[in-house]
C-alpha cells in the first residue's frame, strides 16, 4: 500500500493495494516489445560502425604502406651488386705493371637504365688499358673527377626492373704500388651483397703482414678475419658479405 501525508492538515489517506494486472496493460506491452526489438537494431548500428572504422584503418593502413613502399622503392639505387669478384695480379717483381680485373654481377632496382658506372678507380700511378667485357672503353665513356676515374658499361637495350647482368670489367695500373707497406681498397658505394677479392703476387716478390681490415664513418679501423693464404704465401683470399654502405674494406701489406 501506499501512504502519504497531507502536509495542510492532519488527515490519512489509505488507498487499496495495485493489483498485478494494473502494472500489465496493452500500451506498456507495445513498449517493453518496441525496446526488445530496438536492441538488434542498436546492435547492429554500433557494429555496422565499428566494422566500417576497422575497414577505413585498414584502407588507410594499405595505402600509408604503399606510399612508404613506393618512396623506399623510388629511392632505391640504380644497382645492387648481388656479387663483385676482384683479382689483382702483380705481373712482375717491379712492381710496374698490376692488372686489376673484376667479374661483377648487377641487378637493376629501376626500369629503364641504360648504363652502369664504375666509380672511384684510383692508383699512385697511371691507371690505363680499361677493357669491359673483351672491349676496349672508347674514351667517351671513360671521365677523371677529382683524380678518380669513371668508367661506363653501355647496355645494347634499357634493362627493366629485377633484370641482372654479368660484367667482367679490368685495368693496368702502372709503378703504383712503390712503398714499403701498400694495399688494396674496395669502396662499398651501394649495396653489395657478396665481395671476394683475390691478390696474386709475384713469386719473387711476396707480401708479408697482411691486414684485411674495415674502415669508414669516421670510426677506428675494425679488424676482420685474416685472409686465406695459398700457394706458399704468393695468394691472398678474402670473402664477405653484406657489406656496409659507405665503407672500405681493405687489405695492406709489407714488402
Amino acid at each position: 500500500r501506499c501512504c502519504c501525508s497531507d502536509l495542510g492538515g492532519s488527515k490519512w489517506y489509505i488507498y487499496p493495494p495495485m493489483k498485478a494486472k494494473d502494472l500489465i496493460t496493452f500500451d506498456r506491452i507495445i513498449g517493453l516489445l518496441g525496446l526488445l526489438l530496438s536492441i538488434p537494431v542498436f546492435l547492429e548500428f554500433w557494429k555496422a560502425r565499428v566494422v566500417n572504422a576497422l575497414l577505413l584503418i585498414i584502407l588507410m593502413l594499405l595505402v600509408a604502406g604503399f606510399l612508404i613502399y613506393r618512396r623506399l622503392d623510388e629511392n632505391r639505387p640504380l644497382f645492387t651488386y648481388l656479387s663483385v669478384e676482384k683479382t689483382l695480379t702483380f705481373r712482375d717483381e717491379g712492381p710496374h705493371t698490376t692488372s686489376q680485373s673484376s667479374l661483377v654481377e648487377v641487378q637493376a632496382n629501376h626500369t629503364g637504365l641504360t648504363q652502369l658506372w664504375f666509380r672511384s678507380i684510383s692508383a699512385d700511378g697511371p691507371v690505363t688499358n680499361f677493357v669491359i667485357d673483351g672491349v676496349p672503353v672508347p674514351n667517351t665513356l671513360i671521365l677523371k673527377k677529382a683524380g678518380n676515374y669513371e668508367v661506363c658499361k653501355q647496355f645494347d637495350r634499357a634493362l627493366r626492373k629485377g633484370d641482372t647482368r654479368k660484367i667482367t670489367f679490368s685495368y693496368d695500373m702502372l709503378d703504383s704500388f712503390p712503398n714499403s707497406r701498400e694495399g688494396t681498397s674496395h669502396a662499398a658505394v651501394t649495396i653489395t651483397k657478396k665481395l671476394k677479392i683475390r691478390i696474386e703476387f709475384h713469386p719473387n716478390k711476396l707480401g708479408r703482414e697482411v691486414r684485411w681490415f674495415f674502415g669508414g664513418g669516421g670510426g677506428l679501423e675494425q679488424e676482420l678475419p685474416p685472409p686465406r693464404t695459398l700457394n706458399n704465401g704468393s695468394v691472398l683470399e678474402v670473402e664477405i658479405q653484406d657489406l656496409q654502405v659507405g665503407g672500405f674494406y681493405t687489405i695492406d701489406w709489407v714488402w
